[in-house]
């Protein structure tokens, strides 16, 4: 699901006898007893500040009533087992991203909305401006970006 207004949310790690069972169906064959189910809940989560220079220099006028975001900003984790992450870019240019699974993720900002983006496609991934940043467990990061080109 897709919130621009702020962050996506993402399902926590759930598994079973080495079964992500966010990626495959638990199969539990007659007779055998089901392995236990793990959830893996964190609150030890690391925060992104940061500042998309593109729109920060524009100056955007405010204006009343809903106004669109300027665009947004995707967090696309290396580890595979984490979930990919947005958030919108502000008027003045900054956004944040607060509890980020500790790891090292891939930020990339657009001034529209992706969906369709081969993000675990390295050579794709080449001709956008990406940042790599990595964030600890309750640790703050900032960092400044540009927008990519569509």
């Amino acid at each position: 699901d897709r919130d621009v207004t702020g962050v996506q949310t993402c399902a926590l790690p759930i598994w079973s006898g080495g079964t992500d069972l966010l990626k495959s169906n638990l199969v539990v064959a007659a007779g055998t007893t089901v392995p236990p189910i793990e959830v893996t809940l964190r609150d030890d989560g690391g925060e992104i500040d940061g500042t998309v220079t593109d729109v920060a220099s524009q100056n955007l006028p405010s204006r009343q009533g809903a106004v669109p975001a300027p665009g947004f900003v995707y967090f696309v984790p290396e580890e595979a087992s984490a979930d990919l992450k947005h958030t919108s870019i502000q008027m003045n240019g900054n956004f944040q991203m607060a509890q980020l699974a500790p790891g090292t993720y891939r930020v990339v900002a657009f001034q529209e909305w992706k969906q369709d983006l081969e993000w675990s496609n390295d050579e794709a991934m080449k001709k956008y401006n990406v940042q790599s940043v990595t964030v600890g467990p309750g640790q703050k990061e900032t960092i400044r970006i540009s927008l990519s080109a569509e």
